[in-house]
């Protein structure tokens, strides 16, 4: 048995699926999927035959999502005990495309560009990764399976957070939350996570955030309540806190390269967004936070200027959210 075999089989072996021939078979799937991960499943699993098996039993209603999800939480909580004290849980949402299986069914597509007559066809996948603080994957503690919706257009301004699919960040920050109620657990997101209602959250269960901000929201005076400026005019004129130099590696067309990026930071307090009064379900008030803001002031003309507005709500040091960030996720 291989070292991957033995991790698998620690991993699921709590598994009951109320047959010990589902049990192995489980067992021995994973351990084919595990050990070949780029390989079509009749290729990993050895043989056409062991192929149909692993589809049985992907079929069979004893073997539910929610059941593998449970058991690989409860490890993955388990392997905190031993962990360091800052915990990262990186959420991001991936796309798997099922374009070119166009006989299943009850897949949307994946794409809401206008003017595709043969749109990508798929569903999304929002998962929470807990890493630690020097890299080391410790598990999935939330996982989420969805598809773009479809039918009447609807007004989402109208609509209640509950009830659009960025709610799935608010649903895995409380999940988060609730399983690693004694560590530091920082959850981390890229722009997509840019909602006022997460920042609210947050602060109502006391979790701790750091997302790229996507929005230039409005700022108020913390003793007056009053419209100041935006997120990027008013950090345009805090004053310089330091220069990071970071090493970018090759991609997008663009060789490898150094940037050199001004860093600067401040407290700031967010407006609360209007909502239609059938969007809220609470009263939507001020939430104060803290803005990096990490931007290459002389980049090569050849180069768009690398930058990042950081948002987090504890006070920081710049230079630490930073790396923290950067080895987290490329958002």
């Amino acid at each position: 048995m291989s070292a991957k075999d033995s991790w698998c089989s620690k991993e699921l072996g709590s598994v009951k699926l109320g047959d010990d021939r589902l049990n192995r078979r489980l067992l021995k799937v994973a351990n084919d999927l595990l050990n070949h991960p780029t390989e079509p499943i009749h290729t990993a699993c050895g043989s056409w035959a062991d192929a149909k098996a692993a589809y049985r039993l992907f079929d069979n209603d004893k073997l539910e999502e929610s059941t593998l999800l449970h058991i690989h939480q409860k490890e993955t909580v388990g392997r905190l005990e031993k962990s360091e004290e800052i915990i990262f849980a990186i959420q991001d949402t991936t796309i798997l495309n099922y374009t070119h299986h166009p006989k299943k069914k009850g897949i949307n597509k994946i794409n809401k560009n206008i003017g595709f007559e043969k749109p990508s066809t798929g569903c999304l996948l929002h998962n929470t990764l807990l890493m630690t603080e020097s890299g080391l994957p410790l598990g999935l503690l939330d996982q989420k399976i969805f598809q773009h919706e479809t039918g009447e257009k609807v007004n989402h301004k109208r609509r209640p957070i509950t009830e659009k699919q960025s709610f799935r960040w608010l649903e895995a920050l409380k999940t988060t939350k609730s399983l690693c109620p004694e560590k530091t657990v920082i959850t981390i997101g890229d722009r997509e996570s840019d909602i006022f209602e997460l920042f609210m959250e947050a602060e109502e269960i006391k979790a701790k955030v750091l997302v790229r901000a996507a929005k230039d929201r409005i700022l108020v005076e913390k003793s007056s309540d009053q419209t100041n400026e935006t997120l990027w005019t008013h950090m345009r004129k805090v004053p310089l806190a330091g220069i990071q130099t970071i090493d970018l590696p090759a991609r997008h067309n663009q060789a490898e390269r150094s940037a050199v990026l001004e860093v600067r930071y401040s407290e700031i307090t967010f407006k609360p967004p209007q909502r239609y009064l059938g969007a809220k379900q609470k009263q939507l008030i001020p939430v104060t936070m803290w803005a990096i803001w990490l931007y290459e002031p002389n980049p090569s003309s050849t180069v768009e200027p690398l930058e990042w507005m950081l948002l987090i709500n504890i006070p920081v040091i710049a230079e630490f959210w930073l790396s923290a960030y950067q080895g987290a996720t490329c958002g």
